[in-house]
């Protein structure tokens, strides 16, 4: 089992926030992913007021089938 789990990304004010992770695995394999985002650094008023934030997540059996493709994007100009 290989488990994945970092802290939540914050994106301040203005931030441009781009990653991807891919993963290989076997079909005995065990993978658990957390990919989080919190809505910014609230105290300071930057509720989701971040420019851009992507994060890709690809995972694929043994290096060329893909089992799951995913990418999560936003942008915003102003705070909700």
């Amino acid at each position: 089992l290989l488990a994945v789990i970092p802290d939540p990304v914050t994106c301040f004010s203005t931030a441009k926030y781009s990653q991807t992770q891919v993963f290989e695995v076997f079909p005995s394999s065990s993978l658990l992913i957390v990919d989080w985002i919190t809505s910014g650094r609230y105290g300071r008023g930057e509720r989701w007021d971040f420019e851009l934030y992507k994060s890709t997540d690809n995972i694929f059996l043994e290096a060329d089938e893909p089992l799951f493709l995913d990418t999560v994007l936003s942008s915003s100009s102003h705070v909700f």
